[in-house]
């Protein structure tokens, strides 16, 4: 089944500085243009930087923070106003830290063993694979497993608790590079990164490379579907550039030569998504009737028009609006207590401005280089490349 939006056959330039400065940007899957507003959050400091004490009176950059939906083929996307290099370094964010992501992992891990039949015969492999949190479960069970992690010091982190790892970014060359080292993974485990990636075609690209002709690929996220019904417009940051419907992400495998072929409703950041992807000429495992189901209902719900899309703008201003009333009315009304013998201190203004959210101020400058950024998981390239051809 050919995709509905048809594809250029002809590489695309990278955007340089300049264009990273304008609202019209080639879409990071077809690479139509995409000038579409979805939200326009006003100014925003990258998530990440943190502010040191020493410098709370020094200024900050802000950056706008917009969302866009790609017409063509309805992928939800930010544009970015720095490169990848400048906003991510280092991965301050250990995910075995949380207990109930722990107890989510280890029960995937249980399931998908089962599902698949995973033996010590198998091969595992997980991208973004942070300090080992989820391959311990196939550890445990002496099951073959290799962590992908671009973050040293959470890698060596999962080294520490016996999880072999690969300190490199995911996509085609490291792909090429697994396949050639350790051969091609019967499960690839992708849990919440696929939004992170910059790259997106080459990303996936290399996920195709890496799965076994019998294998079978997993990948987590943020449903949009969420994000637009529930308001999540505080899901919407820099780093995260990609927000995905089904809808979307069956074209986006189908065109690297993958299928979508089980979809589950799973509780995770707001209500997530987890797909079970083949590769095409597997024809021993056949498409469940949960991805129709779910396609039907991403129509119903309006995710096939962009003007759905665009109706998060006036949803955030009214949040917003609401929440200014109400402070304001709460201080007209003396709800507030200021006693000088127990008064605490004041707590920190929040680092995005205080106009309305479809009236941005301008941005401060400021040189100071960002601290405790993010790894991102794919090429950090942050401009869509030319579609890969996927040679298995």
């Amino acid at each position: 089944m050919s995709s509905p939006h048809p594809l250029p056959d002809t590489p695309m330039a990278l955007p340089t500085s300049t264009d990273m400065s304008t609202d019209e940007r080639p879409c990071r899957f077809c690479a139509k243009p995409v000038s579409r507003l979805v939200v326009d959050l006003g100014l925003s400091p990258l998530c990440q930087s943190q502010v040191a004490p020493g410098e709370l009176n020094q200024p900050e950059t802000f950056y706008p923070l917009r969302a866009f939906v790609c017409e063509s083929c309805l992928l939800m996307q930010v544009h970015e106003h720095v490169s990848g290099e400048d906003i991510f370094s280092h991965y301050a964010y250990f995910s075995s830290f949380s207990e109930s992501w722990l107890a989510h992992c280890r029960d995937y891990a249980n399931r998908v063993i089962d599902r698949l039949g995973l033996t010590t015969e198998s091969f595992v492999v997980e991208v973004a694979s942070n300090d080992g949190y989820m391959l311990r479960n196939f550890v445990e069970r002496n099951i073959p497993c290799l962590g992908i992690e671009p973050a040293a010091n959470v890698a060596d982190a999962a080294r520490q608790h016996g999880v072999n790892s690969l300190t490199r970014f995911f996509g085609t060359e490291t792909a090429l590079y697994t396949v050639a080292e350790y051969g091609k993974a019967d499960l690839i485990a992708a849990k919440n990164v696929l939004a992170h990636v910059p790259d997106l075609n080459d990303f996936v690209a290399g996920l195709h490379l890496l799965l076994a002709d019998h294998g079978t690929l997993t990948v987590e996220f943020p449903h949009v579907q969420n994000l637009l019904a529930l308001n999540q417009f505080d899901t919407i940051y820099q780093e995260h550039y990609c927000y995905f419907s089904l809808l979307t992400l069956t074209q986006v495998f189908r065109h690297h030569k993958m299928e979508i072929y089980d979809v589950e409703k799973i509780p995770t950041h707001g209500g997530s998504l987890r797909i079970f992807v083949k590769q095409q000429t597997n024809e021993a495992i056949a498409v469940r009737s949960s991805v129709r189901n779910l396609l039907n209902e991403e129509r119903d719900a309006g995710l096939d028009d962009p003007d759905r899309y665009a109706a998060l703008q006036d949803a955030a201003n009214k949040v917003k609006y609401d929440l200014l009333q109400f402070l304001i009315n709460a201080k007209h009304d003396g709800k507030h207590q200021h006693n000088s013998s127990n008064h605490q201190p004041r707590p920190k203004q929040p680092r995005s401005h205080a106009g309305p959210i479809d009236q941005p101020r301008p941005p401060l400058c400021s040189s100071r280089p960002a601290r405790e950024l993010r790894q991102p998981y794919g090429n950090t390239n942050t401009g869509p490349r030319p579609l890969p051809s996927t040679h298995g």
